[in-house]
């Protein structure tokens, strides 16, 4: 089995503000970006919730950049106690797309919040805590592992 090629993908009026959205993605996924960030911008399908423990590396650079992104909104937070911020039903209930960082947090949102997750789409980015915030090599990571979900 081959490795997708990675391409950078530029897509020009993108978002409200006609913003121009770039990022490294996989060939076979180049004919849906633009066409899924203008779905996700109508449908309202564009509020997305990253989850790690401490809210402190992770979550917050997956916030940071999609905050950038047009036609996206992002919130983070934490599944610990001792996090900066930590999750809570209203983040739930407010995001389309919830993202976490590793399967141990999927776990800890489906036992306090399974009932609010039933119909929520619920993705596990299989990120290790091994990285300082806006990290490039974290960056890149997230471009790659988020956009295949957002492609659809």
């Amino acid at each position: 089995m081959q490795a997708d090629r990675l391409v950078w993908v530029e897509v020009a009026g993108v978002g409200i503000d006609q913003a121009r959205l770039s990022c490294c993605v996989p060939v076979h996924l180049v004919a849906d970006i633009t066409q899924r960030a203008a779905r996700y911008e109508q449908d309202g399908m564009n509020k997305l919730l990253f989850i790690c423990s401490r809210n402190q590396w992770r979550s917050p650079t997956a916030e940071s950049l999609w905050r950038r992104e047009p036609g996206f909104e992002a919130r983070s937070a934490g599944t610990s106690p001792r996090a900066r911020k930590t999750v809570n039903a209203a983040d739930i209930r407010w995001a389309d797309m919830i993202f976490v960082m590793e399967q141990k947090h999927k776990n800890r949102l489906k036992a306090e919040y399974g009932r609010l997750l039933e119909y929520k789409p619920l993705h596990v980015l299989h990120i290790p805590d091994e990285y300082q915030y806006m990290q490039p090599e974290l960056i890149e990571e997230l471009k790659q592992v988020v956009w295949p979900y957002l492609a659809g």
